[in-house]
Protein backbone atom coordinates (compact mmCIF):
# COMPACT_ATOMS: atom_id res chain seq x y z
CA UNK A 1 0.00 0.00 0.00
CA UNK A 2 1.29 3.43 -0.92
CA UNK A 3 0.97 6.34 1.48
CA UNK A 4 -0.89 9.45 0.38
CA UNK A 5 0.35 13.05 0.51
CA UNK A 6 -2.02 14.02 3.36
CA UNK A 7 -0.80 11.01 5.39
CA UNK A 8 2.85 11.83 4.74
CA UNK A 9 2.29 15.51 5.49
CA UNK A 10 0.73 14.54 8.83
CA UNK A 11 3.53 12.10 9.69
CA UNK A 12 6.23 14.68 8.87
CA UNK A 13 4.33 17.20 11.04
CA UNK A 14 4.11 14.67 13.88
CA UNK A 15 7.92 14.42 13.81
CA UNK A 16 8.57 18.12 14.39
CA UNK A 17 9.02 17.78 18.17
CA UNK A 18 11.19 14.63 18.15
CA UNK A 19 13.19 15.86 15.15
CA UNK A 20 13.43 19.52 16.15
CA UNK A 21 17.22 19.42 15.71
CA UNK A 22 17.07 17.66 12.34
CA UNK A 23 18.66 19.75 9.62
CA UNK A 24 19.85 19.23 6.08
CA UNK A 25 23.16 20.71 4.93
CA UNK A 26 24.05 20.93 1.26
CA UNK A 27 27.41 21.77 -0.29
CA UNK A 28 27.75 22.32 -4.05
CA UNK A 29 29.59 24.30 -6.68
CA UNK A 30 32.22 24.07 -9.39
CA UNK A 31 34.98 23.48 -6.85
CA UNK A 32 33.37 20.45 -5.21
CA UNK A 33 30.99 17.60 -5.75
CA UNK A 34 27.48 17.88 -4.39
CA UNK A 35 27.11 16.64 -0.80
CA UNK A 36 24.01 16.26 1.40
CA UNK A 37 24.26 15.78 5.17
CA UNK A 38 21.59 15.38 7.82
CA UNK A 39 22.31 16.11 11.45
CA UNK A 40 19.98 15.23 14.35
CA UNK A 41 20.47 14.61 18.06
CA UNK A 42 17.69 11.98 18.15
CA UNK A 43 18.82 9.07 15.94
CA UNK A 44 15.43 7.31 16.12
CA UNK A 45 13.71 10.47 14.90
CA UNK A 46 16.28 10.70 12.10
CA UNK A 47 15.62 7.08 11.09
CA UNK A 48 11.87 7.66 11.13
CA UNK A 49 12.32 10.79 9.02
CA UNK A 50 14.48 8.93 6.51
CA UNK A 51 11.89 6.13 6.19
CA UNK A 52 9.15 8.72 5.56
CA UNK A 53 11.40 10.50 3.04
CA UNK A 54 11.87 7.28 1.07
CA UNK A 55 8.09 6.68 1.09
CA UNK A 56 7.56 10.23 -0.18
CA UNK A 57 10.12 9.74 -2.98
CA UNK A 58 8.42 6.47 -3.96
CA UNK A 59 5.08 8.29 -4.11
CA UNK A 60 6.64 10.88 -6.44
CA UNK A 61 7.82 8.09 -8.72
CA UNK A 62 4.41 6.37 -8.70
CA UNK A 63 2.75 9.72 -9.50
CA UNK A 64 4.86 10.18 -12.62
CA UNK A 65 7.89 12.01 -11.25
CA UNK A 66 8.74 15.65 -10.71
CA UNK A 67 10.95 17.85 -12.90
CA UNK A 68 13.50 19.67 -10.75
CA UNK A 69 15.32 21.18 -13.72
CA UNK A 70 19.10 21.21 -13.91
CA UNK A 71 19.62 22.50 -10.37
CA UNK A 72 20.73 19.14 -8.96
CA UNK A 73 22.84 16.19 -10.02
CA UNK A 74 20.91 12.90 -10.41
CA UNK A 75 20.14 11.49 -6.96
CA UNK A 76 21.95 8.28 -5.98
CA UNK A 77 18.91 6.98 -4.08
CA UNK A 78 15.35 7.80 -2.98
CA UNK A 79 16.46 9.55 0.22
CA UNK A 80 18.61 12.03 -1.70
CA UNK A 81 15.79 12.48 -4.18
CA UNK A 82 13.58 13.66 -1.30
CA UNK A 83 16.30 16.04 -0.10
CA UNK A 84 16.37 17.58 -3.57
CA UNK A 85 12.57 17.89 -3.69
CA UNK A 86 12.42 19.64 -0.31
CA UNK A 87 15.29 21.93 -1.30
CA UNK A 88 13.55 22.77 -4.58
CA UNK A 89 10.03 23.28 -3.18
CA UNK A 90 10.75 24.84 0.22
CA UNK A 91 14.28 26.16 -0.11
CA UNK A 92 17.10 26.66 2.34
CA UNK A 93 16.57 28.45 5.63
CA UNK A 94 19.53 30.77 5.12
CA UNK A 95 21.36 32.34 2.20
CA UNK A 96 24.19 30.23 0.83
CA UNK A 97 27.69 30.81 2.15
CA UNK A 98 30.22 31.28 -0.62
CA UNK A 99 33.84 30.29 -0.83
CA UNK A 100 36.62 29.32 -3.19
CA UNK A 101 38.24 25.88 -3.28
CA UNK A 102 42.04 25.88 -3.55
CA UNK A 103 44.44 23.01 -4.11
CA UNK A 104 48.21 23.67 -4.08
CA UNK A 105 47.63 27.34 -4.86
CA UNK A 106 45.35 26.55 -7.80
CA UNK A 107 41.76 27.89 -7.82
CA UNK A 108 39.48 24.84 -8.09
CA UNK A 109 36.23 26.82 -8.32
CA UNK A 110 33.35 28.10 -6.23
CA UNK A 111 31.84 26.30 -3.28
CA UNK A 112 28.42 27.07 -1.78
CA UNK A 113 26.89 25.77 1.41
CA UNK A 114 23.47 26.23 2.98
CA UNK A 115 21.01 24.47 5.30
CA UNK A 116 17.38 23.71 5.90
CA UNK A 117 16.64 23.82 9.60
CA UNK A 118 13.50 22.08 10.89
CA UNK A 119 13.70 19.54 8.06
CA UNK A 120 10.64 17.58 9.25
CA UNK A 121 8.48 20.73 9.08
CA UNK A 122 9.96 21.65 5.69
CA UNK A 123 9.12 18.13 4.49
CA UNK A 124 5.52 18.56 5.68
CA UNK A 125 5.31 21.76 3.61
CA UNK A 126 6.82 19.96 0.60
CA UNK A 127 4.27 17.12 0.96
CA UNK A 128 1.46 19.68 1.04
CA UNK A 129 2.80 21.36 -2.10
CA UNK A 130 3.19 18.02 -3.85
CA UNK A 131 -0.41 17.17 -3.05
CA UNK A 132 -1.37 20.18 -5.17
CA UNK A 133 1.28 19.61 -7.89
CA UNK A 134 1.14 15.90 -8.62
CA UNK A 135 -1.82 13.80 -9.69
CA UNK A 136 -2.78 11.11 -7.21
CA UNK A 137 -1.32 7.73 -8.10
CA UNK A 138 -3.69 5.43 -9.93
CA UNK A 139 -4.81 2.56 -7.74
CA UNK A 140 -3.81 -0.88 -8.90
CA UNK A 141 -6.83 -2.50 -10.49
CA UNK A 142 -7.13 -6.21 -10.13
CA UNK A 143 -8.68 -7.73 -13.22
CA UNK A 144 -10.92 -10.74 -13.04
CA UNK A 145 -10.07 -13.94 -14.86
CA UNK A 146 -12.77 -13.15 -17.41
CA UNK A 147 -11.37 -9.70 -18.29
CA UNK A 148 -7.75 -10.79 -18.17
CA UNK A 149 -7.94 -13.98 -20.24
CA UNK A 150 -11.32 -14.58 -21.90
CA UNK A 151 -12.00 -11.11 -23.29
CA UNK A 152 -8.57 -10.68 -24.97
CA UNK A 153 -8.75 -14.18 -26.47
CA UNK A 154 -12.31 -13.56 -27.65
CA UNK A 155 -11.33 -10.19 -29.15
CA UNK A 156 -8.42 -11.77 -31.00
CA UNK A 157 -10.01 -14.98 -32.21
CA UNK A 158 -13.79 -14.36 -32.36
CA UNK A 159 -14.03 -13.42 -36.05
CA UNK A 160 -11.77 -16.25 -37.31
CA UNK A 161 -13.70 -18.76 -35.20
CA UNK A 162 -17.10 -17.49 -36.41
CA UNK A 163 -15.95 -17.46 -40.05
CA UNK A 164 -14.58 -21.00 -39.70
CA UNK A 165 -17.73 -22.33 -38.04
CA UNK A 166 -20.09 -20.60 -40.52
CA UNK A 167 -17.92 -21.73 -43.45
CA UNK A 168 -17.91 -25.29 -42.13
CA UNK A 169 -21.67 -25.26 -41.74
CA UNK A 170 -22.13 -23.93 -45.29
CA UNK A 171 -19.72 -26.56 -46.62
CA UNK A 172 -21.55 -29.28 -44.67
CA UNK A 173 -24.87 -28.05 -45.99
CA UNK A 174 -23.58 -27.95 -49.58
CA UNK A 175 -22.08 -31.46 -49.40
CA UNK A 176 -25.12 -33.06 -47.77
CA UNK A 177 -27.62 -31.45 -50.17
CA UNK A 178 -28.95 -33.72 -52.88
Amino acid sequence: MTASWPELQQQFSDLKVAARTLRLDRTWGTGTTEHWFTICEDQLAKQRFEALAVLAAQLIQVSGGLDLGDEFSPPPDLLHMWYQVVWHLVGPTNSPMYGQAWNDGKDMGSVFSSSIYKLAEASAVAALKLQALLPPPKPAVRQSFWKRWVVPVWDKFAIPIIVTVVGGLILLWLTTRK
